[in-house]
């Protein structure tokens, strides 16, 4: 698996990949950088956190995939769409439940959480779902949110890379 890219760039403003369910370290990132982009102009790559997250469960991790619809070799993230195909929005939501419904808190969070593996979730692009997602996460636990995606590709050797 390709590792999850955090990039600092001049001027305090801070490039992440695009990420389902994105990592800690990203939210830290908010709190450090006056902003944080995602880099939606990379070329999408498979299996990375681009659509994958693992959740913690009582019998190990627990992979939890977005499908996506067949994109070439030269796709950037910011062109692929969400495919519906196998269920998985009711999968991923039904795994949520199972690990974390006995947390503190879970109901608390469950109802803004819950649109985004309903059917009806507007978000068909994949980089538009997980920015969605990212901005619910930062307002449920009152951090400021991502600034949003990059305009054009930021390349790593554009930036000071740092550990993620």
């Amino acid at each position: 698996m390709v590792a999850h890219r955090t990039a600092v760039l001049r001027q305090g403003v801070a490039v992440v990949s695009c990420a389902y369910a994105a990592p800690v370290d990203d939210y830290a990132l908010l709190l450090r950088h006056r902003r944080v982009l995602v880099e939606v102009h990379d070329h999408y790559q498979k299996q990375t956190t681009r659509n994958r997250a693992f959740i913690a469960t009582p019998t190990g991790p627990q992979a939890l995939s977005i499908p996506v619809v067949h994109v070439g070799n030269k796709a950037e993230t910011a062109d692929v769409l969400v495919s519906d195909h196998g269920d998985w929005r009711r999968v991923h939501w039904h795994a949520l439940q199972s690990a974390y419904r006995q947390s503190p808190f879970f109901d608390y969070y469950a109802d803004d959480l819950l649109p985004f593996y309903r059917p009806d979730c507007p978000h068909r692009r994949l980089a538009d779902f997980n920015l969605a997602l990212a901005h619910t996460v930062c307002d449920l636990l009152a951090l400021p949110r991502f600034a949003g995606h990059t305009e054009s590709y930021v390349a790593p050797a554009m930036a000071t890379a740092t550990s993620a």
